[in-house]
């Protein structure tokens, strides 16, 4: 997160809605307001969806992109939930529990709000939120994937294998004695980790071959990239956008030919653009270069107005 003071701040709609993951408390369905103001909405919602740890208005380039609707793409009002899973909550949480609150935004801006098309906008773990979305669900008419990274590979990036194995024999012991939603102790998840109550299963989700949020890793078999991709419904639009400099990647990936690799199992109807490439010099967050910043709003606005 970067801790620079925004000196633009949003004007922001909250809509208050019924947690299907707790009846005791509420979603928080976030609407980014034009200037001027108006709370009414254009017929069709792009819903922001962040990574681990962030929370609504976190990501530095969503300020930008929120403020270039109204001029570029009139017809799209941007939305960004608050998930249960949202901030150091992720620990505990499930890419399932996601989909299943996400489907409740859908439905809300389609039954209440009376809103029409509704495009998920995933960065980094928003990714696979929007992919587990489409698997289970699927009510919605594109996708787009900002910084699609593995955690898997990322987590083998950024800590010590002694630290990964010893991480996984716990987990994996929770697990077996009916122990997956308790969280672990911190001396047995690796450093870097330590900072969020961690779960046995969703330690084991985010770091294990074949994890439930093992999405994009590099090494995914053809079996699993068929129940992927080929499980897509038909008409959906997708966008990819990698980060050319992402830090999350290891060197000896090719995001471009990933996105190749993607395509090529998804099965007739299901479109992945063109506009589809690396986000020239940018980072995971896209928070180093206006440049590349521009780049990505530019595309994304192009992809709503033209491909959706």
């Amino acid at each position: 997160m970067s801790s620079k003071p925004s000196l633009n701040p949003l004007s922001t709609l909250v809509h208050f809605l019924p947690n299907p993951s707790s009846p005791s408390s509420q979603l928080l369905l976030f609407q980014y307001l034009p200037q001027p103001f108006t709370p009414y909405p254009s017929p069709n919602a792009l819903i922001f969806l962040p990574g681990l740890g962030d929370t609504p208005l976190t990501l530095p380039y969503i300020h930008d992109l929120a403020k270039s609707f109204p001029l570029l793409s009139p017809s799209y009002t941007l939305f960004e939930p608050r998930l249960s899973s949202s901030g150091s909550a992720f620990g505990y949480s499930s890419l399932k529990q996601d989909a299943l609150e996400i489907n409740s935004c859908i439905k809300y801006l389609r039954e209440t709000v009376g809103l029409k098309k509704v495009v998920l906008m995933g960065h980094s773990t928003g990714c696979q939120d929007s992919l587990e979305y489409l698997l289970s669900y699927g009510d919605v008419e594109g996708v787009i994937l900002q910084g699609p990274v593995s955690d898997r590979e990322a987590i083998y990036m950024s800590c010590e294998e002694d630290e990964i194995k010893r991480s996984w024999e716990e987990a994996k012991k929770m697990i077996k004695d009916g122990k997956k939603d308790e969280i672990m102790q911190k001396e047995n998840l690796p450093a870097v980790w330590r900072g969020s109550p961690m779960s046995a299963g969703r330690w084991w989700a985010l770091s294990g071959v074949g994890g439930e949020d093992d999405y994009f890793s590099s090494d995914l078999t053809d079996e699993r990239l068929t129940e992927i991709w080929g499980g897509i419904k038909e008409g959906v639009k997708i966008l990819i956008l990698p980060s050319e400099k992402d830090e999350w990647v290891a060197v000896f990936i090719n995001a471009e030919e990933l996105i190749k690799k993607w395509k090529g199992f998804c099965k007739p109807g299901v479109e992945v653009s063109e506009l589809s490439g690396l986000i020239p010099g940018a980072n995971h967050r896209v928070d180093n270069t206006k440049e590349g910043e521009w780049w990505l709003i530019e595309r994304v606005i192009k992809f709503l107005k033209e491909e959706v």
